[in-house]
């Protein structure tokens, strides 16, 4: 039994050790190579205030993440748009919200 014990304690002691230099691992690589983002276009509809930016990393073509703000918060992200006017985000509590950024509308639909 108790060598059974001190299996298991090197064994989880492996795994945590193995996470934590992955995480470092991981950090460096994104740190070292690193993403460079800046603001493409901004919108601001009801209160909102949509985001997006023109971002690439270290391999691949550039990417468009749109980032949702109320008061200066960001209350929800999606990493691309479907299409050049519509764009739909998901809050926290379950409500749609579906934006039309070329006429600048709202329309929310609830959980």
């Amino acid at each position: 039994m108790k060598r059974l014990k001190i299996v298991a304690w090197i064994f989880f002691a492996f795994v945590l050790i193995s996470i934590i230099v992955s995480k470092l691992f991981q950090y460096y690589i994104k740190t070292a190579f690193g993403e460079n983002c800046e603001t493409k276009s901004t919108w601001k509809i009801e209160g909102y205030e949509i985001v997006e930016q023109q971002c690439i990393g270290f391999a691949g073509p550039h990417y468009y993440p749109l980032h949702l703000y109320k008061n200066n918060n960001e209350i929800s992200y999606v990493t691309y748009k479907n299409d050049s006017c519509n764009v739909k985000f998901t809050e926290k509590n379950g409500d749609t919200l579906y934006f039309n950024l070329c006429a600048n509308t709202l329309i929310r639909k609830a959980k």
